[in-house]
């Protein structure tokens, strides 16, 4: 039987009311240095944006490479500088979680997102703000075939947002999740820099699977922060 979509809106709704109805969710608002967390979240979008389109811009010119056989050096040293400002993009992103991370635990306020994240993240194929944001992701570039592929990797742990990438299950976990792409996605541009871009997993030491870790990882971050929805604007 399919669940009604008016019933899936309420659980949706019940769950989020009981998330801000937690103890340390309302304690953890007014202890919350909001001038840290807007400083963290400002331009977010933006930047993930930067991230999605060099991956867009990436996946087309390995296609080409792939067609051709080759590119030219002018395309190839145009995808090394492109990814050089999306490895800085993706390292600021990282450095900008960390800090909402240090917040949320300052506060005390990742206690109840933890407790909570599991039933926040049920349903996230009818939740309207996920959808919204899914499109936004689409709209950068993002196909629709990319966007199963995440969403069929995060049902692998019931959702649960923060799980993702062998996460455990707390913000503070996804923070470590997120540090540990950056030395990769770091590789992968020396070796681009080094031998053009490879076509093949492996190719010239490297592994072009790390731009799509990269990728997912930071789609992800955006469901998070729109399932929480008080964090991202």
């Amino acid at each position: 039987m399919t669940t009604k979509p008016m019933s899936v809106a309420r659980t949706i709704d019940q769950h989020h009311k009981q998330f801000t109805a937690d103890a340390s969710y309302i304690k953890g608002m007014k202890a919350l240095d909001h001038n840290k967390l807007s400083a963290a979240t400002e331009g977010l979008k933006e930047k993930i944006a930067n991230v999605i389109n060099y991956y867009v811009y990436f996946r087309s010119m390995k296609s080409v490479k792939l067609t051709k056989g080759s590119l030219s050096d002018e395309a190839e040293k145009a995808l090394v500088t492109r990814g050089k400002d999306a490895l800085a993009t993706f390292q600021d992103i990282t450095s900008r979680v960390n800090n909402i991370g240090k917040a949320l635990a300052e506060s005390g306020l990742d206690k109840a997102m933890d407790r909570h994240m599991e039933s926040l993240c049920q349903h996230l194929d009818y939740n309207p703000k996920v959808l919204a944001t899914l499109q936004e992701l689409k709209d950068m570039g993002i196909t629709e075939a990319e966007i199963a592929c995440v969403m069929e990797e995060v049902k692998k742990n019931n959702n649960n947002l923060l799980k993702y990438g062998g996460g455990d299950g707390t913000f503070a976990g996804f923070v470590k999740t997120m540090e540990s792409l950056n030395k990769p996605f770091q590789v992968e541009q020396k070796t681009m820099e080094q031998f053009g871009l490879p076509t093949i997993q492996g190719a010239g030491g490297g592994t072009s699977g790390t731009t799509v870790g990269v990728v997912v990882a930071v789609v992800v971050i955006a469901i998070i922060f729109c399932v929480i929805t008080v964090f991202y604007a």
